[in-house]
C-alpha cells in the first residue's frame, strides 16, 4: 500500500507495509525498501506500519508516523455528540498481537482496554475466544491498522454485543476492505468505523454508509513540511502527544 509516492533520485517516499507472519513466506516489504534504494531513494515515511522491524530493513532512514491520534480525535468529537465521557469508553484490541495499538488508543481516550485472545484448551480442539476486560453497558472501540476482510472486525463488535455493550465502533488505519468487506460491515453489529484515507475508498463509501472517512491529507503535509524545512518529525511519532484526550476523562 503507497500513500504518496515520488520516486527519483533523492526522493522521500511515504508507505505503509506488511510484516512476515508464516516461515517460506516471502517478505514484501524488504523487496519494496530494496527497490526503492536501487531506484535512488534515500528516505521513507511510513503511516502505521505493521511491524515496527520494517525499519530496520533499509540502509536509509524509515520515519514511522501514526494516524491513530487523529482516529481518536474523531471518536472524541462523537462520543461528546452524544454525551459520553471516557467512563463510558472501552477501547477493545481483536488480537493480542494488536494489544500495543489499543493499548495506545486507549491512553490517549483515558478509556480501559479490553482483549480478545484466542486458546487451545486442549489438543486437536478448536480454539477459543475470551474476552478480558469488562464492557457491558460500554461503548467499545474495536482498534485495528488494517481491515481486508473486515472479518476480525465484525466477529468482535458480534460478540461484544453478546456479552452486554451498549455500542460498538470500529477505528482502522487501512481501509483494503475486500469484497464482501463492505457487506460484511452493514451486516454486522458495527455501528461506525472510522477509517483513514491512506487507501482511496471509491465507491465503497456508498456501499458502506457505517464508513467514516478521516483525512490524513493534514499528517502527509505536516510530515513533508518539517522534512523540506529540515525540522524534527519526533511529534509525529508519539501516538498521544499529537492528540492528547484527557477531556474525555471524568471530573
Amino acid at each position: 500500500m503507497m500513500v504518496w509516492m515520488v520516486v527519483a533520485p533523492s526522493d522521500d517516499v511515504v508507505m505503509p507495509s506488511c510484516r512476515k507472519e508464516k516461515s517460506r513466506s516471502p517478505i514484501s516489504a524488504r523487496l519494496v525498501t530494496d527497490l526503492l534504494q536501487v531506484a535512488g531513494a534515500h528516505r521513507v515515511v511510513t503511516i502505521e506500519l505493521h511491524a515496527s522491524q520494517i525499519q530496520g530493513f533499509a540502509t536509509f532512514p524509515i520515519d514511522n508516523i501514526y494516524a491513530l491520534p487523529m482516529l481518536a480525535k474523531e471518536i472524541e468529537r462523537l462520543m461528546r455528540k452524544r454525551g459520553l465521557t471516557a467512563e463510558d469508553l472501552v477501547v477493545v484490541s481483536p488480537d493480542v498481537g494488536g494489544t500495543k495499538r489499543a493499548s495506545g488508543m486507549a491512553k490517549m481516550l483515558c478509556a480501559p482496554l479490553a482483549i480478545f485472545s484466542r486458546q487451545r484448551r486442549r489438543p486437536n480442539e478448536p480454539t477459543e475466544v475470551d474476552l478480558v476486560g469488562e464492557v457491558q453497558g460500554k461503548t467499545c472501540i474495536v482498534v485495528d491498522d488494517i481491515a481486508d476482510t473486515a472479518d476480525t472486525l465484525c466477529q468482535a463488535a458480534d460478540k461484544l454485543k453478546a456479552r452486554g455493550a451498549s455500542a460498538v465502533l470500529g477505528a482502522v488505519v487501512h481501509g483494503i476492505l475486500s469484497d464482501p468487506a463492505c457487506e460484511s460491515i452493514m451486516a454486522s453489529q458495527l455501528e461506525t468505523v472510522f477509517v483513514t484515507d491512506t487507501i482511496p475508498l471509491g465507491d465503497k463509501l456508498r456501499r458502506c454508509p457505517k464508513l467514516e472517512v478521516v483525512s490524513v491529507a493534514s499528517l502527509l503535509a505536516n510530515a513533508i513540511l518539517r522534512i523540506h524545512s529540515s525540522q524534527s518529525l519526533s511529534e509525529l511519532f508519539d501516538r498521544g502527544k499529537t492528540s492528547p484526550l484527557a477531556s474525555l476523562a471524568s471530573g
